[in-house]
């Protein structure tokens, strides 16, 4: 059908239905818009034909699509089901691909010689956030144990060791580590201890050595020598500043199975 021309005004309605369609949807050349609108001045059903179009596209343009969706998904059983299974299969494929990347970029936290070397240098001057009154054994020893899942070293031992300035649990590293914060020679020494089963040794495959019985890891990091060894469950360490004290004279100090519960 050539639109194109001025049509007479004598077609019957089906002629028109295409013309006004048309016009409804913004279409047409001005003269084929002339024409239609010449036909709807004398045509009172085509006049409604054109109202309902345009009232149709307005609901049409109001209606957000994720409406249309949920309307066709509660009228059709089947899509209703295939939606559940595919959420589900959205959900089991998100966790699947969480578990993965937790698994590959997560670490947990590990004691390394630059954890110590930066709890050292965080508590140089001030000390660990949560002190312990090491004045108190009793107490002393119930907060450790319950804070920090480690036995607190004999106080003979930890008066060998030089002068103790006090004594705190640090949580810097994402798990309590008890820090003796002790002078000894006019410097400051740190002994740690930390329970490996929540805060495990970095595994290293050189820097180990045997030492009074224990299997020893020794690292020089940020000007501090650092040592690392087991007891048991528990992880002990000594950071000294290096070249000015000899770490392994003051682990030799420590008992290698140490029971009491005073600091």
């Amino acid at each position: 059908m050539d639109r194109s021309d001025t049509s007479p005004p004598d077609h019957s309605c089906d002629y028109w239905r295409e013309w006004i369609s048309a016009l409804a949807d913004g279409e047409g050349t001005p003269q084929e818009q002339v024409c239609a609108w010449a036909h709807l001045k004398r045509c009172a059903d085509c006049r409604r034909f054109y109202a309902s179009l345009v009232a149709v596209k307005r609901r049409l343009r109001k209606v957000h699509w994720s409406q249309l969706w949920s309307e066709a998904i509660r009228s059709n059983v089947r899509l209703r089901r295939w939606a559940l299974v595919a959420v589900g299969l959205a959900l089991l494929l998100s966790g699947l691909a969480s578990s993965y990347l937790v698994r590959r970029f997560w670490h947990p936290p590990t004691m390394t010689p630059l954890v110590a070397a930066a709890l050292y240098h965080q508590h140089r001057i001030f000390p660990p956030e949560v002190p312990v009154n090491h004045h108190c054994p009793t107490g002393f020893a119930c907060q450790v144990r319950s804070d920090v899942f480690v036995r607190p070293l004999p106080q003979m031992a930890v008066h060998t060791l030089g002068h103790l300035r006090d004594v705190g649990i640090c949580h810097c590293s994402g798990r309590p580590v008890l820090i003796y914060r002790l002078s000894h020679n006019g410097h400051l020494v740190f002994l740690v201890l930390f329970n490996t089963d929540h805060l495990p040794i970095e595994p290293e495959p050189a820097g180990h050595l045997m030492f009074a019985g224990r299997r020893v890891s020794c690292s020089i990091v940020s000007g501090l020598h650092i040592l690392f060894w087991r007891s048991g469950q528990q992880g002990e360490g000594i950071i000294v500043p290096q070249g000015r004290i000899n770490p392994f004279l003051l682990m030799a100090k420590i008992p290698e199975s140490h029971q009491a519960d005073g600091p």
